[in-house]
């Protein structure tokens, strides 16, 4: 299980209509290979990417709209143990809270 999945702070304020880039950090967790990170507004998936390095970064870039002033954001990661029988372990990131002029 991952020991932090952390989402790094957003800006301040976020100009809509600009890029906003989402930074997740995710320390810990195996097997690796079974490890994705999911970048989230809301439940809205974002993107869904495998968790590289130690710690794992993950990027995404979405365009800020007017919709997302306030908006929460989080990551969350899924660490699938399903094919051992195990089971799917998720555990999620503070939400960290948009606000856009």
């Amino acid at each position: 299980f991952p020991e932090r999945v952390e989402l790094l702070p957003l800006p301040r304020w976020q100009p809509v209509g600009e890029n906003l880039t989402l930074r997740c950090q995710v320390a810990g967790g195996a097997p690796r290979r079974n490890l994705t990170v999911v970048l989230l507004r809301g439940e809205e998936e974002l993107s869904r990417q495998p968790a590289v390095g130690e710690p794992a970064e993950v990027t995404v870039t979405v365009l800020a709209g007017r919709e997302d002033h306030l908006a929460n954001f989080s990551c969350r990661t899924e660490l699938d143990l399903r094919p051992g029988g195990l089971g799917l372990f998720q555990n999620s990131s503070a939400p960290r809270q948009l606000q856009t002029f």
